[in-house]
């Protein structure tokens, strides 16, 4: 260890009379070594040593390792509640016809609301929902849907279980573009340019309520609680729970038996939350989750899907009722569950964590 290195903060001795130089290097030493070890630890005045450490706060209160695993429990419990009231009431109100067409919207932002009621009440700042992020993150946050739903797709048309193109999509995409005598693949490009970047705004309008709850309250939270390997197969119960009632009230595809669309959706919902729990806690921000949700929605609901002919067997493949996504899906979400046992930030503290969900000290030369 580097002896006075210059990242290590100012130590204070207390109760020590007047020494000589050597018994103050001495002594400097073995508190910068203490300091070293407690470094990532949560903030703490120790007693035994008399060596002052800043501390961690909330509302005044200073917190240990286990008080701030305990304040993340209460705060999932909290938030938990929250949702589920709020998405009830919603829903029961959708049902007599009180939001009209906003409906899905509505609903959708509840686990936002949900997320923003929790943290007034159990004074999180709402900055640790992860506000800031980086170029490279929104642009996989992007690619990665679009990558999975162009593998399964791809496949489903070159097996010949779907048609491509769909002629009533190529129709309506020559009236939409005015090409009427464009070749059909430059109306493709131009279809898919277009619902894939332009049409983002809208997606994203609905798509952050959701992230702003799940990944931006929910993944931190229990992470801190139950660590981030944890965190994302209980989040993706979490999440696919939450979407339970609109599965048993209609929601879902055509042309399957409902079981099956229920399974497939679930294993979807999984691999995703894991997914884009990588993505919030190696980007430390909500916004790469939140476009990649925006973009699953786009490409797959109003691309893929329609520029897709119907055969016998493409009802049990497409889409997010069917099994084909999950071949590119399950390995993305098992390489991001393998690549969180690395150290990795989570929350607005930055403070690294393992997979067990504490601190990971550091080894400096």
């Amino acid at each position: 260890m580097r002896r006075h290195d210059p990242r290590i903060v100012s130590v204070y001795l207390a109760g020590v009379p007047a020494m000589n130089k050597r018994a103050i290097d001495s002594a400097n030493d073995l508190m910068i070594d203490l300091i070293a070890v407690a470094a990532l630890q949560p903030w703490n005045i120790s007693e035994t040593h008399r060596v002052l450490l800043p501390c961690r706060t909330v509302g005044g209160r200073v917190l240990g390792q286990n008080s701030r695993r305990h304040l993340s429990r209460y705060r999932v419990i909290t938030f938990l509640f929250a949702v589920t009231l709020l998405s009830s009431l919603a829903a029961l109100l959708d049902s007599r016809g009180l939001f009209g067409h906003a409906g899905t919207l509505v609903y959708m932002w509840c686990p936002g609301l949900a997320a923003i009621i929790a943290s007034l009440l159990t004074a999180r700042s709402l900055k640790d929902i992860g506000w800031t992020t980086r170029p490279k993150w929104l642009a996989l946050g992007w690619l990665i849907p679009v990558a999975y739903a162009s593998l399964a797709y791809g496949l489903v048309w070159i097996t010949g279980l779907g048609g491509v193109p769909s002629a009533t999509f190529l129709q309506r995409a020559r009236l939409t573009f005015n090409m009427p005598t464009r070749p059909d693949w430059m109306v493709i490009a131009a279809s898919f340019g277009f619902i894939s970047v332009l049409l983002l705004l809208p997606s994203m309008i609905s798509a952050l309520g959701e992230e702003i709850g799940w990944r931006g309250f929910l993944v931190p939270e229990l992470s801190n609680w139950l660590g981030p390997r944890t965190t994302c197969l209980i989040s993706g119960v979490i999440w696919a729970a939450w979407h339970g009632p609109a599965l048993l009230h209609g929601y879902g595809g055509t042309g399957t038996p409902k079981l099956y669309q229920v399974a497939c959706f679930t294993a979807m919902v999984l691999c995703s939350a894991t997914v884009m729990a990588w993505l919030r806690m190696r980007s430390d921000s909500v916004w790469p989750a939140a476009l990649a949700h925006a973009t699953h929605n786009a490409v797959i609901q109003l691309f893929f899907d329609h520029i897709t002919a119907m055969r016998t067997w493409t009802p049990y493949l497409i889409g997010e009722f069917g099994c084909a996504m999950l071949l590119g899906l399950i390995p993305l979400a098992w390489y991001c569950m393998r690549n969180l046992s690395l150290p990795l930030t989570v929350g607005a503290d930055h403070t690294p964590m393992n997979t067990t969900g504490r601190p990971t000290i550091p080894t400096w030369s």
